[in-house]
């Protein structure tokens, strides 16, 4: 038994005017009465985006977090000498942390 190709239709990216053609892979499912090869499976391919977007968003999420948190150090610390901030160290600015926190 002969297995169709799959149908999705795919760019030619080598040239300088790229033309869609039809994926060379075979197909190994059927969706809607159309082949696709693993790679091209609108399922597969959803749940692929559906992670790729989760992992980009928890990037983001954690890329802002940090950015709040530096601009409220940089409040903090506003018009503290560099030099006393580094002799405070860690232990220094969490006890006047605490301290502040209502």
């Amino acid at each position: 038994m002969t297995k169709e190709r799959c149908s999705e239709r795919v760019s030619d990216r080598d040239t300088m005017w790229p033309t869609l053609h039809q994926c060379t892979r075979k197909g190994v499912m059927q969706r809607d009465s159309k082949w696709y090869c693993k790679q091209h499976d609108p399922v597969d391919k959803r749940k692929r985006d559906d992670e790729r977007r989760a992992k980009d968003r928890a990037e983001r999420d954690e890329r802002k977090e940090k950015w709040r948190r530096d601009k409220a150090m940089r409040q903090f610390c506003d018009g503290v000498s560099t030099g006393k901030l580094e002799r405070l160290g860690v232990c220094g600015l969490m006890n006047l942390l605490k301290a502040a926190t209502p």
